[in-house]
C-alpha cells in the first residue's frame, strides 16, 4: 500500500497495487493453440511433394494453408487483448506465414519456368524448395521456442 496525494482533492489516498499471474496448463496450449497452426504447415509444405505437372493443386493446397493460416492467426488473437509485443503464438505463427509464403512463392517460380520451358531451373526450384522451406520452418521454430 502506498499513499498518493491527488491535487484536485488536496488530500492523500491509499492505493493499493498487486500483480497476478494468469498461466494455462502447458497440455492445454499446444492441444488448443499450436497443434492446429502446426497442421495446417504441414499440410501446405506437403505441396512441396507434388510434382510440377500438377501446379494448379500445388498452388491451390499452398494458397489455401496461407489463407488458413492467417484465419486461425485471427482466431486465436481475439480472445487476447491487443498488446505492444509480439506473444509467443505471435512469433509461432509468423514462422509459419514465411515457410507458407516461400512455399507459395516456389510454386509461382515453377510455373513461371514451366511457361517458359526451362526445365533445369525448374528442376533446380523445385529440389531447392523441397529441401530448403521444411528446414528453414524447423530452424526457426526451435529459435522461437528456445526464447520461453
Amino acid at each position: 500500500m502506498r499513499e498518493v496525494k491527488y491535487p484536485v482533492f488536496d488530500e492523500p489516498y491509499s492505493r493499493y497495487t498487486f500483480d497476478i499471474r494468469l498461466s494455462r496448463p502447458i497440455e492445454y496450449s499446444i492441444i488448443k493453440n499450436l497443434l492446429p497452426a502446426v497442421i495446417i504447415v504441414v499440410t501446405g509444405l506437403l505441396a512441396l511433394l507434388i510434382s510440377t505437372r500438377f501446379m494448379l493443386e500445388r498452388l491451390t493446397i499452398s494458397g489455401s494453408a496461407l489463407v488458413g493460416a492467417i484465419l486461425y492467426h485471427l482466431e486465436v488473437t481475439q480472445n487476447i487483448p491487443p498488446l505492444p509485443y509480439l506473444t509467443f503464438q505471435d512469433r509461432f505463427m509468423l514462422i509459419n506465414y514465411v515457410a507458407l509464403a516461400l512455399t507459395l512463392g516456389s510454386t509461382v517460380a515453377l510455373m513461371v519456368l514451366d511457361q517458359r520451358v526451362r526445365e533445369r531451373p525448374a528442376a533446380r526450384v523445385y529440389t531447392l524448395a523441397l529441401r530448403t522451406v521444411p528446414a528453414v520452418w524447423l530452424v526457426l521454430m526451435v529459435a522461437n521456442a528456445l526464447t520461453l
